[in-house]
């Protein structure tokens, strides 16, 4: 390892040593902390995933990817911050610029095993859509069909050619 960070040291990078470290992680992690009384084997941070030590359902290793929650948060916080701007925009319109939105999170972090964390935010984005719409006051008694939360909330999904009309 300290060759390692000399040779990069050498060619012009750097590689800081508070960030740099070396974590048992693998098939056998598990079983070699376990005979050492350590707990579970650590997780580590890459790429907009934290990437975990685990097991399929037939009890296989399997390294398990969840998107990092920091990466939700401020695709969250980001679609909060951009809504009010577009609340009075066609719903229509909003809602192809979500559902862009949410598809190209989903082109990304779309891996086995992250689809929990998919959910929640898809779930999400869509209340915080409902939420600037009742501001708006385009949901609130309303009875015209268009408007109804149902339909918004299709408007969404990822696979539908139905279009609010």
């Amino acid at each position: 390892m300290k060759q390692r960070m000399q040779n990069s040291y050498e060619k012009g990078l750097a590689i800081y040593s508070d960030k740099t470290r070396r974590i048992e992680f693998g098939r056998f992690a598990e079983q070699n902390r376990k005979r050492r009384g350590e707990g579970k084997p650590e997780t580590f941070d890459f790429l907009g995933f934290t990437h975990i030590s685990g097991k399929n359902g037939l009890g296989r290793f399997m390294v398990r990817r969840t998107t990092i929650r920091k990466r939700m948060r401020a695709k969250l916080r980001q679609v909060k911050q951009q809504l009010p701007e577009r609340m009075h925009d066609p719903v229509l319109q909003t809602g192809q610029w979500l559902k862009s939105v949410v598809q190209g999170y989903f082109n990304y972090y779309a891996v086995p095993g992250n689809l929990a964390s998919l959910g929640v935010c898809r779930d999400r984005v869509l209340a915080l859509w409902w939420r600037t719409l009742v501001a708006a006051r385009r949901c609130v008694h309303c009875r015209d069909a268009r408007y109804s939360r149902r339909r918004v909330m299709s408007s969404l999904n990822a696979g539908s050619s139905r279009r609010l009309s």
